[in-house]
């Protein structure tokens, strides 16, 4: 195993990607990290963690696994992290490997053009899990999202929603639309709401980043635009309220969720 600091390059985006592996920090995303199945190349304890009420349910979880645990001074354990009062315990957690983007088993996707705060991001897939979307696109303009403050963002559901990134956000709507699968864009313009929408059996959502939303490109793409008309005068929604919206009330009509 490599030493504790040559993890502390894993807090930069380039070499997350050069090596396809994340830092999880703290003891609810540990223990998402646990149970996922995703493979954990190296755990880190700082001394103060092994006094914490937290550790003994955290010992037996580790004491199952076969990844080396390393106790390292709090000082140092701070450098892994990107917190400003960690919680004593960081996983060093391996990407795996994308799947096969299938767009024809897929019945509901995300597109996310151009989303730049971490903490949007992060509230995204946690509510993308709750609302069963089977996948996410982003742009490669999107924020990473094995970042530190987009992973607390999703609570775990990093772990459970398929997340594919840098891609050509064009070329997945031709390809969503080759396999049958409508295309919907979020926008401020359009007069369509989504009492107004047939959804089918099966729909893609884009949604815009925070500065200037879906760009004309995909709007133009898309089969047809939405929006969630105003009551007051707000100039606008935050995305990551916006999408929530948007995904309950195709929620409702692909898997009979109730209001």
């Amino acid at each position: 195993m490599a030493s504790w600091k040559s993890y502390t390059q894993l807090l930069k985006k380039n070499k997350r990607a050069e090596h396809r592996q994340f830092l999880v920090e703290g003891v609810r995303l540990s223990q998402e990290a646990l149970a996922s199945g995703w493979e954990i190349e190296a755990i880190f304890l700082g001394e103060s963690f092994l006094e914490s009420p937290q550790y003994p349910a955290m010992e037996r979880l580790l004491g199952q696994q076969s990844v080396p645990v390393t106790v390292i001074s709090d000082n140092n354990l701070k450098k892994l992290c990107d917190t400003q009062t960690p919680q004593g315990i960081v996983f060093v957690v391996n990407q795996p490997s994308p799947p096969a983007a299938n767009y024809s088993q897929q019945r509901f996707v995300l597109l996310l053009d151009g989303l730049r705060d971490p903490g949007n991001l992060g509230t995204l897939i946690r509510s993308a899990h709750w609302f069963g979307v089977d996948g996410i696109y982003c742009s490669q303009d999107c924020v990473d999202p094995y970042n530190g403050k987009v992973l607390r963002g999703t609570m775990g559901s990093i772990f459970h929603v398929p997340v594919f990134t840098d891609r050509d956000l064009s070329a997945v709507v031709s390809d969503l639309q080759e396999s049958g699968m409508p295309v919907l864009a979020s926008s401020l313009e359009t007069r369509h709401s989504m009492d107004e929408i047939t959804i089918g059996d099966r729909i893609a959502l884009i949604l815009g980043g925070e500065a200037r939303g879906v760009s004309r490109e995909l709007q133009t793409l898309a089969d047809s635009t939405v929006r969630i008309p105003p009551v007051g005068n707000a100039e606008s929604l935050n995305v990551s309220v916006a999408g929530g919206i948007f995904m309950h009330q195709i929620a409702k009509h692909l898997f009979g969720v109730s209001t």
